[in-house]
C-alpha cells in the first residue's frame, strides 16, 4: 500500500511522532516484520549481488534479530483484495514502461561499455523493475520454517495483520516502511529499521530522516493533528490508498483540513458523493480499519521447535543452481545457532556490521560457510552500501 506525500505531511505536522530509535531499544522484543519489504531490499540488489541476495539479506536481518534476543515473525501478503485491482494492474503497467527503457539503457551500455552514465542509468532502472517473485516467496518461507521461525499468513494486506498482532499484544514492534500501518491502527512501527544494523554515524553528525531507524508513534501523531484514529483513517482515505481512486487536488493537507472542519465522517466530503466514489470509499475503509473482536492469524511453527538442519540442506540443494551459497549459509549458520541456544546475547551499541562469532558455531551442521568476517561474505552484503544509523535512546516501544 502506500498514500502519496502521508508520511511528509505527518512529519511536518507531528514531528514528535518521529523518534530516533537506538538497536538497544528494540532487543529482547518480540518483532513482526513485513517480510515483502525485506525481500524486495534485497531483491533490489540482484543486479549486483546476484539472484539470492533477496534471501541473503532476509537471513541476515533474521541472525542479527536472534543475536539481539528478539522473537522475529515474519507477516506475509495473503490474497489481494478486489478493491485493489485497478492499482496492481496500473503498477504492472508501470513496470512493463521501466523494462522497455531498461532494454534501451542495456542495449546504449553495450554499444559503450566504458559510458558511466549508461552504466549509472541502467542500475537505476533494474532497481526500479525488480520485483519478489512468488518462487521467492515460498523459498523465505521454507526458510523461516527449517530455522524454526514463526511466520504469519495474512488473511489480506500484510499492513493490517502487523497492525492486529500489535494491538492483541501477540508482537510489540513493527518493522515496516508503510506508514499505511498507522492507518490500520497500529500504535507504532520502525522505519528504516535497515540501519539499525549498521555502526553510528561519527559524533557531531546530523541525525536526518534518511541516517537513521525512527519509531513512529501513533499517539504522537495524533495529539500533532488533533484528531481521532477515525480522523487520520479518513485523511488517508481522503489522500489516496490502493483501493479507490483518488479525488483530483486531494493531498494529506487538504484532506486533514477537511477532516478537522467536517468530521472523520466520509459522506461529510461531498466530493465523494459527487464522484460516486462514496460507496468504494466504505468499503477501502473497512479494509483498513481495526477491529478489536477480529480473530487474529496463527504462528506457522511451534518457536519451541529446534531449527530443521536437514531441511535447510534441502533448500540448500535446491538453491545451489542459482549461485554460489557462501553469503546466505554465513547468515543462515548465524541464525541457526542463535535459533539453537535461544540467543539473548548483549550487543554493544557500536559494532561491525556482521559481528563476531563464537568460535562453537564454526562446527554448526551447515557445512562450509565462511566467517561473517570473510571477504566475501561482507563484501557481498545487500545492506554493505546503506550508509549508518544515528543511535539515540528512544522512548520504550512497548
Amino acid at each position: 500500500m502506500g498514500v502519496k506525500g502521508l508520511a511528509a505531511f505527518l512529519r511536518q505536522k507531528a514531528p514528535g511522532g518521529f523518534v530516533p530509535v537506538a538497536a538497544a531499544d528494540v532487543a529482547g522484543k518480540r518483532v513482526g516484520v513485513d517480510v515483502a519489504i525485506t525481500l524486495h531490499k534485497g531483491a533490489a540488489m540482484e543486479h549486483k549481488y546476484g539472484p539470492l541476495s533477496a534471501l541473503e539479506t532476509l537471513a541476515q536481518e533474521l541472525a542479527w534479530l536472534l543475536e539481539l534476543g528478539c522473537r522475529p515473525v515474519y507477516v506475509f501478503d495473503g490474497v489481494a483484495p478486489d478493491l485493489k485491482a485497478e492499482e496492481t494492474e496500473r503498477r504492472r503497467e508501470l513496470r512493463a514502461g521501466v523494462q522497455a527503457r531498461l532494454a534501451a539503457a542495456e542495449a546504449r551500455l553495450a554499444e559503450a561499455p566504458g559510458d558511466a552514465e549508461a552504466r549509472e542509468q541502467a542500475d537505476k532502472l533494474r532497481r526500479q523493475c525488480c520485483c519478489v517473485t512468488e518462487e521467492t516467496m515460498r523459498q523465505a518461507r521454507e526458510l523461516l520454517r527449517a530455522l524454526g521461525v514463526p511466520s504469519v499468513e495474512a488473511p489480506g494486506e500484510a499492513e493490517r495483520a502487523l497492525a492486529h498482532l500489535q494491538r492483541a499484544g501477540r508482537i510489540d514492534v513493527i518493522f515496516t516502511e508503510d506508514i499505511d500501518v498507522l492507518l490500520c491502527g497500529a500504535s507504532s512501527y520502525v522505519k528504516n529499521y535497515s540501519l539499525l544494523r549498521l555502526p553510528p554515524w561519527p559524533a557531531g553528525t546530523a541525525a536526518t530522516p534518511e541516517r537513521c531507524a525512527e519509531v513512529v508513534r501513533a499517539d504522537a501523531v495524533l495529539a500533532g493533528l488533533g484528531v481521532s484514529y477515525e480522523g487520520l483513517l479518513t485523511v488517508g482515505l481522503l489522500a489516496g490508498t490502493d483501493f479507490a481512486p483518488k479525488l483530483p487536488r486531494m493531498g494529506p493537507a487538504t484532506a486533514w483540513k477537511h477532516v478537522k472542519q467536517h468530521g472523520a465522517e466520509l459522506s461529510a466530503c461531498k466530493a465523494l458523493e459527487a464522484a460516486g466514489l462514496l460507496e468504494r470509499y466504505r468499503q477501502a475503509r473497512a479494509l483498513l480499519s481495526f477491529d478489536a473482536g477480529e480473530t487474529g492469524p496463527s504462528w506457522s511453527v511451534d518457536e519451541d521447535d529446534p531449527p530443521d538442519l536437514a531441511g535447510l540442506e534441502t533448500l540448500f540443494a535446491a538453491l545451489r543452481q542459482l549461485g554460489s551459497l557462501a553469503v546466505l549459509r554465513c547468515h543462515v549458520e548465524r541464525a541457526a545457532e542463535a535459533r539453537r541456544r535461544g540467543s539473548m546475547m548483549e550487543r554493544p551499541a557500536k559494532r561491525s556490521r556482521e559481528g563476531p562469532r563464537e568460535a562453537e558455531t564454526k562446527q554448526a551442521a551447515l557445512g562450509d560457510a565462511p566467517s561473517p568476517q570473510d571477504p566475501e561474505c561482507s563484501a557481498r552484503s545487500p545492506e554493505a552500501k546503506l550508509g549508518s544509523a544515528d543511535e539515540k535512546a528512544s522512548p520504550s516501544l512497548a
